[in-house]
């Protein structure tokens, strides 16, 4: 296939125009938290394309105590996540503290056009490996390609395709990592950058669509070599000053 928290209490898992500025190191986000309080600067959204972002979607399905990955009711969900392992109960998927943001696509919801999007900045940084768990929650027999992307700007019309994630047909997660060798420079030192997946086709075959979710996002940044340098200079030229 691919080689391949912050939390912040904001009312909606929607955070319009909230970009997570990025820091030297690891930012991760396991939405263990997204049925209390919202994953800072992601969002779900409908009708994406590859030429938009799409429109922004509602929190209101993902809140709670959580969907049964079987519940075929097309929204944007708050999922077990899979390590619950696939014969759990509606029970022990509710209890598990272990959660995924997912979607089970419908008609009228996602098929196409579901996209979850995180919005950032990594000013001063170099971006070298971005990686995620993609998980198939409820096999169907109608399977649906998940794009992963990048766009450059606050409302890109373009994006770089980073890979596929075609339907497995089983259970389970796939993690997901990619690295400089795929994006190149292309995503340092940049204001706003996004990141997303995205159904930007319809679902093939016939009968109930697949519940499908992402976790354990992670993109791990060092000091843009530019920057740093400058930074090293202005530090010894503050110790040349305090010597005078």
């Amino acid at each position: 296939m691919f080689a391949a928290s912050a939390v912040f209490g904001f009312a909606a898992l929607n955070v319009n125009g909230a970009v997570v500025a990025l820091a030297v190191g690891t930012y991760s986000e396991n939405f263990n938290a997204i049925a209390t309080t919202a994953a800072a600067g992601w969002d779900v959204r409908t009708g994406a394309t590859a030429t938009s972002l799409g429109t922004v979607g509602s929190y209101t399905a993902v809140a709670g105590s959580g969907t049964a990955w079987a519940e075929t009711t097309g929204a944007f969900k708050n999922f077990a996540a899979s390590p619950a392992g696939s014969g759990a109960t509606t029970a022990t998927q509710t209890a598990t503290t272990n959660r995924a943001l997912g979607i089970r696509p419908s008609g009228t919801l996602g098929d196409p056009g579901a996209s979850f999007s995180f919005n950032f900045s990594s000013l001063g940084l170099n971006i070298t490996t971005i990686s995620l768990d993609l998980q198939m929650l409820n096999v169907q027999t109608r399977s649906t390609v998940w794009t992963l992307a990048f766009g450059i700007g606050a409302t890109p019309t373009s994006f770089t395709s980073l890979g596929t994630y075609n339907d497995p047909g089983v259970f389970g997660s796939t993690t997901t990592t990619f690295t400089a060798s795929d994006f190149g420079t292309n995503l340092n030192n940049l204001a706003i950058a996004w990141f997303r997946i995205s159904a930007l086709t319809g679902s093939t075959g016939s009968g109930s669509r697949d519940s499908f979710a992402i976790d354990n996002f992670a993109i791990t940044a060092i000091p843009e070599p530019n920057a740093a340098a400058l930074l090293g200079v202005l530090g010894m030229f503050g110790i040349l000053r305090r010597r005078r």
